[in-house]
Formats: structure tokens, C-alpha cells, sequence
């Protein structure tokens, strides 16, 4: 359905706040052409959380980088199939700075203040991204509803309740397919070459070390999203603090001034009454006065 996915694809490239707003529309112009599957359709599309629409717009607005990190996640996940420690160890330290140059990247592409939540939901699902075959193709199809994650080496989880983190029109799903079910015949051809008999003990143990590294390497970037947050909730304390200090001040100087103000208008105001005084004094003489004139000049 080829207006379903321009409808989709304007709905996830939108805002979390304007998602709801933007659908009704789009419900609304559905029905009003008459074609209520459509509008059903629409109406089933899931509001993204934040993390899902920041890791949308990195898909959007930055599909090389996503690009490259799905292609160091394919890397990795050969060189654990070839139980290459040495690569696994060498790409490693490529993800680690992939990682952290993407957080700064989906930051800046947010435009707003993220909250360390959100930032390791993001990173999350970017480690899912390397980790998972399927959760690179999810990320790339720019419509997640809801952020991964990836507790271990086929596990892929989502921050939802339920199946529907991602928004998949049947076209999209049927070329995931298509692509996987290609990737096990290459896989399954590619076996009878490779000549070589690996021992399930060290397999595992490969994954096993693997799988350490990632963790590893997951806890020391959540350790430093932690305090980048610890740091920057100090700063913005210490701003907060050194800004009411100077409002306090502000206000003090402001008030004494007002107070000075105040003194002087009661000063002025209680001239006026005495120069008001003094000149009903003076009115009354002078009618005073010219009542005696005008008694004198009758006589």
C-alpha cells in the first residue's frame, strides 16, 4: 500500500508531541476519500516514544552513518562466526567510538533537552543495531514505535509490551524476509568451503567472550552517559544557583528603589497639601479682602 507508507514515513519523520495530531488528519482525509481500510490502517500506527523517534531521525537525516554502524555490526557478528578474537577485539574499540560520536550525533539531531533515560534507550538501541542482523534492518525502515534493546547473542527485546515496536508494512516485511532467508542459504552454501571444523567448547567460549566485551563495554558507556548526566544536572544546579543569587540581588536594588520612590511621592504629597493649604488661605483673603474693598467703595 504505497499511501500507507508515505503516510507512515510522514508520520515517524514528525515529532512524538505532533504523531497523534498529524494521524487523525490523515485518518480524517482517509475517510473523507472513502477509503476506510486505509484509514484503519492508519489508525493502527503507534505513537513513537522519544528514543524511538530519535533513532528514527538518525535513520532519516543520517542514513550513512546508520549505514556504517549496520555494516560494523556485520562485521562483528563474522568475526565471532570465525571466532576471531583478535578482530572482534579491533572492532570493538571502532564501536566504542561509533557509539559515542552517534549519541552526540542523535543529541544535536534532537534539538531539545534528553533525559539520561532517554539517551541510554538510545544507545541501547544502537548496541541492538550492532548486535542483531534484524534490529539493523527495523532501524533502517525508520519506523520504530519503541527503542531495543539486546539482553545477549540472539535475544533482541524492545522497550514494548508486546510484538509491535516496529511499524512494518507487509511489502517491508516480506523483503526482511526475502533477505534473511537469503542470508541462510549464503550461510548454508558457505559452510561446506570454509574446510574447517570448529569445536562447539570453543565456539562457545568464544561467544561467551564476546559477549563479555559488549557488556563490558555497554556498562562503561552507560558508567559515562551516567555522569555526562551527574555533570550536566551539577551545572545547570550551579547555574540555576549563581542566576538567583544575581535575581536576589536584582530584586533587593529594586525594591530599595522602589522604596525610595515611595518616600519621595509621600514627600511630594505632603508639599501638595501644604502648598494646597496655603493657597486656600490666600484665596480666602483675597475674597476677604474685596468684600471690605466693596463695602468701602458703597459708603
Amino acid at each position: 500500500m504505497a499511501e500507507l507508507d508515505e503516510v507512515a514515513d510522514q508520520l515517524y519523520a514528525a515529532p512524538p508531541e505532533e504523531f497523534v495530531a498529524l494521524r487523525t488528519d490523515a485518518m480524517t482525509q482517509a475517510r473523507a476519500s472513502g477509503d476506510r481500510s486505509l484509514a484503519a490502517s492508519i489508525g493502527k500506527l503507534r505513537r513513537p516514544t522519544v528514543v524511538a523517534w530519535l533513532v528514527n531521525s538518525l535513520s532519516r537525516q543520517q542514513p550513512d552513518a546508520v549505514r556504517e554502524l549496520v555494516d560494523l555490526g556485520r562485521q562483528f557478528r563474522a568475526a565471532q562466526r570465525s571466532l576471531d578474537g583478535k578482530r572482534m577485539r579491533e572492532l570493538s574499540k571502532q564501536r566504542q567510538g561509533m557509539l559515542a560520536e552517534l549519541t552526540k550525533l542523535g543529541q544535536s539531531l534532537a534539538g531539545r533537552e534528553l533525559t539520561a533515560d532517554v539517551i541510554r534507550g538510545f544507545q541501547q538501541s544502537l548496541e541492538a543495531v550492532l548486535a542483531d542482523a534484524d534490529a539493523a534492518e527495523q532501524v533502517t525502515d525508520g519506523r520504530l514505535s519503541t527503542g531495543l534493546s539486546y539482553s545477549g547473542f540472539g535475544d533482541l527485546e524492545t522497550d514494548a509490551d508486546d510484538a509491535s515496536a516496529v511499524f512494518a508494512l507487509a511489502p517491508a516485511r516480506e523483503r526482511r524476509a526475502a533477505r534473511t532467508a537469503e542470508r541462510k542459504r549464503s550461510g548454508a552454501r558457505a559452510k561446506p568451503e570454509s574446510g574447517r571444523d570448529v569445536d562447539p567448547a570453543d565456539e562457545k567460549a568464544a561467544k561467551q567472550d564476546a559477549e563479555s566485551e559488549w557488556e563490558a563495554a555497554a556498562a562503561r558507556e552507560a558508567a559515562e552517559a551516567a555522569e555526562a548526566a551527574e555533570a550536566a544536572a551539577r551545572k545547570a544546579a550551579q547555574e540555576a544557583a549563581v542566576r538567583t543569587r544575581e535575581l536576589t540581588r536584582s530584586l533587593a536594588r529594586a525594591q530599595r528603589t522602589l522604596d525610595q520612590r515611595d518616600r519621595y511621592v509621600r514627600q511630594l504629597s505632603t508639599e501638595l497639601d501644604a502648598a494646597t493649604a496655603d493657597r486656600d488661605k490666600s484665596a480666602a483673603d483675597v475674597q476677604r479682602l474685596s468684600a471690605e474693598l466693596d463695602a468701602v467703595a458703597t459708603t
